[in-house]
């Protein structure tokens, strides 16, 4: 360090102590400086800078040619100003930890919490999951860019026993299999194999909540499998078939003919609701675990599960395949096809398929019925549908109007004072009940046309003053009803009507009968039971005959001469 270094030295000397040397035109106050800012003014002084820049500096100081505020500097004050200094390891961290120059940055690892973060913006519907899961069996398990099967594997792999933790789960009601993301890999595990959906294939520590949730567990078993001989996708009997040759089914749901045994194949048509079916064979597809019924007319394949959610059921089978004596008619693509039903099962207990099926009153009649018509009265299966046609074109219309009036209603008793909008909702008000009257006349008249011949279904059933004595009768008299147990059709004896009657709503259940001959035997014995038990309990407690006056005076006198 030269001259030119000198000047530095003694410039940020200065500056660092310009705060003690403050006086009246720059004169400096006569103060000693203490020991410690002496240190402190050094240190800073030489905090940033190389070896040789100290080195001269000590140099200096051992020459006295080093002052501070008018004190001289000593290379001992030198030395202990470089202990404060930070140790070279601490230097080589920080130089370490610091980029380069010029370097290009690189992200840190990702924490636990960005990953969870991410997998929830990846699923919308993904929860946090922190296990750790395990890869049961000897084959390998693709991980999936996205909760779903159909996708592309990214190429990465767990192998057979390989453990792995994750940070979210995510059950698609599409497929019905659960996800994972895991922590270690960009993308997702399915519980369940890609090529077999029976087949697990994930699982987690002992001791922990299954990796499946509750509100995941489905019956994977297919009802239709067990009822129709196995089919081959390209819609042929395998020969070890099983089953009935032909069944016929019932849609719960819109359903679409399936041009192929697949869920994503293109729609032939369609099948609404309730609309009936035959089919001769099913086809059980491993990958997505859903069954393929083919239709005997050959026009496609029907899926026995929905699109959209693997856990509902879009058929239900309503009969066996024997030959039966009544006929029915389907209307498909706007042709009406004649083509024979399928009488109930003859092996289950209790299906007679000659017996015509009894008049009586289900829990989901009230609906179909016009005010004025409540309550209920037993009918018939054809009946019931004609009702439930007019309901669907006239009922409906009625309830519409009483929400829609109930709705404003409410709102425009939510105004504190008489006002324009009121005034209107008021007026809107009258008017649906306008509409919903009109609605009710057109429900009845509709219902009293196709009521049209029969006494018994008249307006009210009876007059109003022998309404109560109906009811009471009706509940003395009682019924057979028919139930359905397991699949199979019985009928049963009761006493007392469906509204409760006259005692309570206590209705008495005969046993199960196969035929409604039995159950109408049954009914006799209860009834003549009930009389009986009726008669002696009024004997019972009838009160003790009343002595006449005449008697009753005569013993008075006879007790007065006495």
């Amino acid at each position: 360090i030269g001259s030119g270094s000198a000047a530095p030295i003694e410039s940020v000397s200065n500056r660092s102590m310009a705060a003690d040397q403050g006086g009246n035109n720059g004169q400096p106050v006569a103060q000693p400086v203490s020991r410690e800012k002496i240190l402190h003014a050094l240190a800073s002084l030489m905090a940033n800078k190389d070896a040789a820049y100290v080195a001269g500096v000590r140099s200096r100081a051992a020459k006295g040619n080093l002052q501070i505020k008018g004190e001289s500097i000593t290379a001992e004050i030198v030395d202990e100003a470089l202990t404060r200094l930070p140790k070279t390891e601490e230097k080589a961290k920080v130089a370490e930890a610091a980029p380069a120059v010029g370097a290009r940055w690189t992200p840190s690892s990702a924490s636990i919490a960005s990953i969870v973060s991410k997998a929830l913006m990846e699923c919308e519907d993904a929860e946090q999951y922190m296990e750790r899961v395990r890869v049961v069996g000897d084959a390998k398990v693709a991980v999936l860019p996205k909760p779903d099967v159909n996708t592309t594997p990214t190429g990465e792999f767990l192998c057979s026993e390989e453990w792995a933790d994750t940070v979210a789960r995510m059950v698609n009601r599409k497929d019905g299999r659960v996800y994972v993301r895991l922590r270690n890999f960009s993308g997702w595990v399915s519980s369940r194999s890609r090529n077999d959906y029976n087949k697990v294939v994930l699982d987690v520590e002992e001791g922990k909540a299954p990796l499946e949730p509750g509100t995941a567990q489905v019956i994977a078993t297919s009802r239709a499998m067990r009822l129709l001989p196995h089919m081959t996708q390209e819609g042929y009997q395998v020969s070890n078939a099983s089953g009935t040759k032909v069944r016929r089914f019932r849609t719960t749901v819109i359903t679409p003919i399936l041009q192929t045994a697949d869920c994503s194949a293109a729609n032939v048509a369609k099948l609404q609701p309730k609309e009936e079916f035959l089919s001769d064979g099913a086809f059980l597809r491993a990958a997505d675990g859903r069954a393929y019924l083919h239709l005997k007319d050959g026009k496609g394949w029907i899926c026995e599960r929905t699109k959209s959610d693997f856990s509902k059921l879009a058929i239900e089978p309503c009969g066996s395949a024997e030959d039966g004596k009544k006929k029915v008619f389907l209307l498909e693509h706007a042709e009406v096809t004649e083509v024979e039903t399928v009488a109930h099962d003859a092996a289950q207990p209790g299906a007679d398929a000659e017996a015509a099926p009894p008049e009586v009153v289900f829990r989901s009649d009230a609906e179909i019925w016009p005010e004025e018509y409540h309550p209920p009265k037993p009918i018939g299966r054809t009946t019931r549908l004609a009702l439930r046609r007019l309901f669907v074109c006239h009922g409906k219309k009625v309830k519409e109007c009483e929400e829609d009036l109930k709705e404003v209603t409410a709102k425009a008793a939510t105004f504190g004072r008489a006002c324009p909008a009121q005034k209107e909702l008021l007026q809107y008000a009258e008017d649906l009940k306008k509409e919903m009257q009109k609605a009710k006349k057109e429900w009845s008249a509709a219902v009293k046309k196709e009521l049209s011949g029969s006494a018994a279904l008249s307006p009210g059933g009876h007059s109003p003053a022998k309404s109560d004595a109906s009811k009471s009768a009706g509940a003395r008299q009682g019924s057979v009803m028919p139930v359905q147990v397991r699949g199979g059709r019985w009928f049963c004896a009761m006493l007392g009507s469906l509204g409760g009657g006259d005692e309570g709503g206590n209705r008495q259940c005969g046993p199960l009968r196969p035929t409604e001959q039995e159950a109408s035997e049954d009914l006799q014995q209860m009834l003549q039971a009930k009389v009986t038990k009726r008669k002696a309990s009024d004997s019972a407690e009838a009160p003790a005959p009343k002595k006449g006056r005449a008697k009753a005076k005569a013993e008075a006198k006879e007790k007065a001469e006495a």
